[in-house]
């Protein structure tokens, strides 16, 4: 990871996906040696929601200093959203306005972790048209104004996500109007084993570990592996 932050000074903004790193130490080591421009979004541990390791969970960092974190994932599925047990939707709202919300040379970036895309939902008579999960009217309002309030949406993952086309279709709507949406996964090669990132290789060729979105439609950008990372680069103007 060092050579890929200081192979990368000029980079504005990089996505990790999730497990990034295993415990705060290694990113403290990081930080040690990242460059001074480059913000960066990673995860220590896992960050779900039934995990109580008060160090573990996803972390915004600019140059050599933790800007937030540790964020945690509220939900992980669709039926956790559509129980919404103690007005949990209202509660993701009030992360992506505040604790998920950060600048990146004026663009206002928000991170969506795994899961949490189930914010919106397909109808599958509409041609998986997307929609924002909740009937209500006032939530209805503060998430629209997420939506205009934002250049840049960033998901990362843990491991590849199934109905890619349903998703396509949810990371396209985050992406209209000129705004950006960047996911990115880890993924486990095992389809036997259980998704465990410390016994696991990742299969860095598959092409379902990241995509690109702006303005509504799927983009290409500059694809490589190295140092046993797949990164793709894209200009966002």
């Amino acid at each position: 990871m060092f050579n890929l932050l200081n192979q990368r000074k000029q980079v504005d903004l990089i996505l990790f996906s999730g497990w990034t790193l295993f415990n705060k130490s290694d990113l403290l080591d990081v930080l040690k040696n990242n460059n001074k421009h480059t913000t960066f979004i990673l995860e220590i541990g896992a960050s779900y929601p039934n995990n109580s390791n008060p160090e573990e969970g996803f972390y915004i960092v600019k140059g050599k200093s933790i800007v937030k974190g540790p964020i945690k994932q509220l939900f992980a599925n669709s039926s956790e959203a559509n129980r919404n047990e103690n007005n949990l939707i209202s509660i993701y709202l009030s992360k992506l306005e505040t604790e998920r919300c950060f600048k990146v040379n004026n663009k206002r970036v928000r991170l969506i972790i795994c899961g949490e895309n189930n914010i919106l939902k397909n109808r599958q008579k509409e041609n998986n048209k997307v929609y924002f999960r909740s009937d209500d009217k006032e939530l209805k309002i503060r998430f629209e104004s997420i939506l205009e309030n934002t250049d840049i949406f960033l998901n990362s993952a843990h491991t590849p996500m199934g109905n890619l086309g349903k998703l396509k279709k949810r990371w396209a709507y985050l992406s209209k109007d000129s705004r950006a949406c960047l996911f990115t996964t880890n993924e486990c090669n095992e389809k036997t084993q259980k998704s465990d990132p410390k016994k696991s290789r990742p299969n860095l060729y598959k092409s379902s570990l990241q995509y690109i979105f702006i303005d509504g439609g799927e983009k290409e950008g500059l694809e490589e592996v190295r140092d046993k990372f797949k990164i793709t680069t894209i200009e966002i103007k």
